[in-house]
């Protein structure tokens, strides 16, 4: 909107105020007209658009340019259900089973557009989170965790991470259907972006519930956390050393954790890193250096100045074949499978979950 429009409505409004006890000024057919199509002008009917933006979305996309149009009524539907009234109001059409159906279409472009919809509608609401596990969303966002496409994957676990934080039914349903291994399967994957969403979302999983700490140890979590340890990326280092840490806090699984010489290898080297770091390195890293010294002496009664190194590190596959050996090889991971193919042909897998959750 311009200045002098706004500036002319506004000289409107002071000409037809009236003084105090003085009678109100007749507004002439002309003058009612001019404001109503002012304000129309530059107004939005949400409501109204996110019924037109559903129409499209209903459609087939069997061309290149519906995919795109699609696209676009995604973007823009994004923009319109930040404002958590409009999320609520998305419900209220009909637009939910919309939604939800493009999680499952034949474009990966529209499934992660959709997966991100519905992360931010399900954000911190209550009642929309509801209304989404009443819909479906958690097996078709956990069928998203083994899309082809990276993008879609990782806006699955952001999806996921909406829909569980908060939300004790939400998180006790995703336990139920064996969340917490396709989240250690999601942390080996070859995305980084997926790696970190996932170790993030586990270390959240474990403190909402502390009682899966062991499982998630015996299932793999442990040597994935203790890999992703030595990456060259700061954002995954530090997510698996949250996760250490929560799985630290656990008695049963800090035993776990005191036997597993990889992981002991990996804190050192890790704290030997962040030792050697100057000026704003050093600043910006002084926290996770005093959570590697606490795990250090608490694990492994190892004096918060060591730095010293082991002369060799353990490979990736070792570590695999250690994880095996501690039973991750228990329950079978689902398979990555393409868009559309139903989660049925699964094996029957036993349930290693800890007591549900008390809420």
């Amino acid at each position: 909107m311009s200045a002098p429009a706004w500036k002319g409505l506004f000289d409107w409004s002071m000409q037809h105020q009236s003084s105090e006890g003085a009678p109100p000024k007749q507004v002439t057919p002309e003058e009612q007209k001019w404001f109503q199509e002012a304000m129309a002008q530059y107004t939005v009917d949400h409501v109204g658009r996110m019924k037109q933006i559903k129409a499209t979305l209903d459609q087939p996309d069997e061309t290149a340019d519906a995919v795109h149009k699609k696209q676009d009524m995604l973007e823009e539907l994004l923009d319109i259900v930040d404002n958590i009234d409009y999320a609520r109001d998305l419900h209220t059409i009909g637009g939910l089973p919309t939604l939800l159906s493009l999680l499952q279409g034949s474009h990966a472009s529209i499934r992660w557009r959709a997966a991100e919809v519905v992360a931010t509608c399900v954000q911190n609401n209550p009642p929309v989170q509801q209304w989404f596990m009443e819909g479906g969303a958690m097996p078709k966002l956990l069928h998203l965790l083994h899309d082809e496409d990276a993008s879609c994957r990782t806006k699955a676990l952001l999806a996921l991470s909406c829909l569980i934080r908060l939300n004790p039914l939400a998180l006790e349903v995703f336990r139920q259907k064996r969340g917490i291994p396709q989240l250690i399967q999601a942390a080996d994957d070859q995305d980084i972006k997926v790696q970190r969403k996932a170790l993030h979302l586990l270390r959240h999983v474990v403190h909402a519930h502390p009682p899966d700490a062991m499982v998630a140890c015996q299932l793999g979590a442990l040597h994935q956390a203790a890999f992703h340890l030595a990456s060259s990326d700061t954002d995954t280092w530090q997510a698996a050393l949250a996760l250490v840490q929560q799985l630290a806090e656990d008695s049963q699984s800090a035993q776990i954790l005191q036997q597993d010489k990889q992981l002991q290898h990996q804190l050192q080297t890790l704290q030997a890193k962040l030792q050697g770091l100057t000026g704003e390195d050093k600043e910006a890293t002084e926290e996770e250096l005093a959570v590697c010294k606490q795990l250090m002496h608490s694990l492994y009664n190892t004096s918060s100045q060591s730095g010293s190194m082991p002369q060799t590190e353990p490979s990736r596959r070792q570590a695999s074949a250690t994880a095996a050996a501690n039973g991750a090889n228990r329950l079978q991971l689902p398979q990555a499978q393409s868009p559309g193919h139903s989660n049925s042909s699964l094996p029957a897998a036993p349930l290693l979950l800890g007591p549900p959750s008390q809420s």
